[in-house]
């Protein structure tokens, strides 16, 4: 169904940035940890400000998502459910009724339970609400000719296939509870989604911030307060240099360790493959 694949889609986003926000969350420890070391740089407080406003809107946005559990999608699965339980058994009776019968008002369509649950929404009212103005067009129809006691050995009408009133009358409550239930879902989606992407946008910003600005800056102390220096680069999982400045992984700070491992494998094969000819 579509509102699944977007609630995954939603979640999917989301647990794609939490390595990102947590990493967010190391640089703001470090920085709050070590304020008096930085503080008097004002470049630094402008930039480290603009970061922590972005923040406190991701972890908030993020806060909001995470109290909207599934309920609604799992109440609208529940509801699907008992409107399977509803459709098939009126259909089938349709199906078998109109076998055989030409006449353009007798058809209805052939309903499997296995499609219609992996059918959109859209599809799946509409099959249903087709079935149920068949069935109720019909059992009027019958009622009508019990009424006027049109009765013939050879002639049968939808009553005699099991159809009831009941049947009908139960179809379409559901029919009207699951359209409903499935506009609030389909409107909480939009906004999850909208949400979802605002995060990204956050994201992004923040990223910039740090490679573009914050990183660059904070090499000062490379030499100034080596110690605060390597606490920051470890906050933003750089791999710490052995020799002196220069060789800090900030000169390249979008090269992550899992990138530098992976570019170590390729050198040490390209050696190898060297060595062997």
């Amino acid at each position: 169904m579509g509102y699944v694949k977007k609630h995954y889609k939603i979640k999917s986003k989301s647990m794609k940035y939490d390595v990102t926000l947590q990493m967010f969350s190391r640089v703001n420890e470090i920085m709050e940890k070590n304020l008096s070391r930085w503080d008097g740089i004002a470049a630094l407080r402008t930039i480290y400000d603009e970061f922590m406003k972005n923040y406190v809107k991701i972890k908030k946005l993020s806060e909001e998502q995470i109290k909207r559990p599934n309920t609604l999608i799992n109440a609208k699965n529940k509801l699907l459910n008992q409107l399977v339980e509803k459709v098939i058994p009126v259909a089938n009776v349709l199906e078998v009724y109109s076998t055989g019968r030409k006449k353009k008002d007798d058809k209805t369509v052939k309903i499997s339970k296995n499609k219609l649950l992996k059918s959109k929404d859209s599809i799946i009212l509409k099959k249903c609400q087709l079935v149920l103005r068949n069935s109720r067009k019909l059992f009027n129809k019958a009622t009508k000719d019990a009424e006027k006691k049109i009765t013939s050995p050879s002639k049968t009408n939808i009553t005699d296939y099991g159809l009831t009133e009941g049947m009908i009358n139960a179809l379409e409550d559901i029919c009207i509870k699951y359209k409903a239930e499935s506009e609030q879902v389909g409107n909480k989606l939009k906004q999850e989604l909208k949400i979802a992407e605002e995060i990204k946008n956050l994201v992004k910003k923040n990223n910039k911030l740090l490679q573009k600005k914050l990183d660059k800056l904070m090499i000062i102390f490379d030499s100034r307060d080596p110690e605060f220096y390597e606490i920051y680069q470890k906050s933003r999982g750089f791999v710490i240099a052995e020799s002196g400045p220069g060789n800090s992984s900030t000169d390249n700070p979008k090269r992550t360790p899992q990138k530098r491992a992976t570019t170590r494998r390729k050198r040490t094969s390209t050696v190898k493959q060297s060595v062997n000819k």
